[in-house]
C-alpha cells in the first residue's frame, strides 16, 4: 500500500478504534464478578487460617507452622500476608521463640513494613508480662537502631517502654534520658499521659525518692503546655 493510500484509509481506522476499545472493555469482569471473586478468596483464606489454628490447638505445632509457611508463600494470598505473618508471630511467641520473633520483626521493618506494623508491641508485651525489664531495654535499643525504617511516630512509644523499664529498675539516669526523648519526640498530650503513668506508678509503689527526683527534673524543664502543667499538678498532689 502506498503512503497516499495509507493516509486515505487512516480516518476510517480511527473511527474503528473507539468501537474496538469498547469491545475490549466489555471483555473484563463485571463489578459483581470481582466482588464474588474477592468473597470466595476471603472465605478460602479464613478456612486456611482456621485450619492452621486447629492444627496448633491439636498439638500438631510443626505441621501447623509448615501449613502456615505455605500460606505465607502463596501469591494468591498476598493481599492478606499481614494476617499470616501476625499468626506466625503469635504462634512462635506461644512456643517461647522470642529471639526468633525479634529477628523476624527487625527484618520485616526493613523489607515488609506492613507485616512489622501488624505485630508492633508483641515482643514488648511478651517481656512485660514476664517483668523482664532488661530484655525490654535491649529490644527498645534494637528497634531504635532501625532509625528511619521505624516510623517516627513509633519512636516515642519505644522510649515510653524504656522509661517504664528504667523506672522499674530504679535507674535514675536512664529514666531522665527517656524523659528528654519523650518530651522531644511525642506530642504534649500523649507525652504527659506517658510520663504521668510512669511516675504515678513510682508514687503508688512507695518509691518516693525516685518519683520526687523525676518530678523535680520535669519541673526544671519549664514546660509550658497545658497537658504538662496538669500532669505536674496531678503528680504533686499524689
Amino acid at each position: 500500500m502506498s503512503l497516499k493510500q495509507s493516509a486515505k484509509s487512516f480516518p476510517g481506522c480511527a473511527l474503528c478504534l473507539p468501537v474496538i476499545f469498547l469491545m475490549l472493555a466489555g471483555c473484563g469482569p463485571s463489578p459483581e464478578e470481582i466482588e464474588a471473586r474477592e468473597t470466595r478468596l476471603g472465605r478460602e483464606i479464613e478456612l486456611y487460617l482456621n485450619k492452621v489454628q486447629e492444627l496448633d490447638m491439636q498439638g500438631q505445632q510443626e505441621l501447623a507452622m509448615a501449613f502456615l509457611e505455605r500460606g505465607l508463600q502463596n501469591k494468591k494470598f498476598i493481599s492478606q500476608r499481614e494476617r499470616f505473618f501476625e499468626l506466625k508471630v503469635d504462634m512462635m511467641l506461644m512456643r517461647e521463640e522470642a529471639e526468633q520473633v525479634k529477628a523476624l520483626e527487625l527484618d520485616a521493618w526493613q523489607n515488609s513494613p506492613g507485616c512489622a506494623q501488624r505485630v508492633f508491641g508483641r515482643v514488648h508485651e511478651y517481656y512485660r508480662q514476664r517483668q523482664d525489664h532488661e530484655a525490654i531495654l535491649k529490644w527498645g535499643d534494637s528497634l531504635l537502631a532501625l532509625e528511619n525504617s521505624l516510623p517516627e511516630e513509633l519512636h516515642g512509644q519505644v522510649w515510653g517502654w524504656k522509661l517504664d523499664a528504667f523506672v522499674a529498675l530504679q535507674d535514675e539516669h536512664g529514666a531522665k534520658e527517656c524523659v528528654d526523648r519523650i518530651l522531644a519526640k511525642v506530642k504534649a498530650d500523649v507525652s504527659a499521659s506517658m510520663l504521668q503513668s510512669a511516675l504515678g506508678g513510682l508514687v503508688d509503689g512507695s518509691r518516693h525518692d525516685l518519683a520526687v527526683t523525676l518530678i523535680r527534673y520535669l519541673e526544671s524543664k519549664d514546660l509550658q503546655s497545658e497537658p504538662h502543667h496538669n500532669m505536674l499538678v496531678t503528680l504533686s498532689m499524689r
